[in-house]
């Protein structure tokens, strides 16, 4: 291996540890809760939001394995993608609420409606199984 590909595997070992530290670390703060906050990326948009589901679902197993408060997750959750987060205890929505879901405008009542209609049918299912 050359000196690049061993600072990478560093690097991705070290990225692959953090959930755990910062969950012990949290634990020693007394915290209420961790968030896990989701980046907005628009370059290749559909890939990186599944290389990011990957990531977000593999720490938040990682977090939740290692600490007894409440994860939630905040921006980037939608009526498409909510059941990808479902692992979480809570999802923060914002912008997705809004018309077009664009922030600046009003909230939009009926994607509220398909949201809480898709996140109640989800919470049945998973209390069923």
């Amino acid at each position: 291996m050359g000196v690049n590909e061993n600072e990478e595997e560093q690097s991705r070992s070290e990225e692959d540890e953090a959930p755990a530290r910062m969950t012990h670390e949290t634990a020693l703060q007394h915290v209420d809760g961790l968030l896990q906050y989701l980046e907005e990326q628009n370059d290749n948009a559909h890939l990186a939001e599944k290389l990011m589901l990957r990531k977000v679902q593999s720490r938040m197993i990682s977090v939740k394995k290692g600490c007894s408060v409440p994860v939630l997750i905040g921006s980037g959750v939608t009526a498409a993608n909510l059941c990808d987060y479902l692992q979480a205890n809570a999802v923060i929505v914002g912008t997705h609420f809004k018309h077009n879901g664009q922030w600046q405008n009003e909230v939009d009542v009926e994607r509220v409606k398909v949201f809480m209609d898709k996140m109640h049918q989800a919470r049945l299912k998973t209390s069923t199984d």
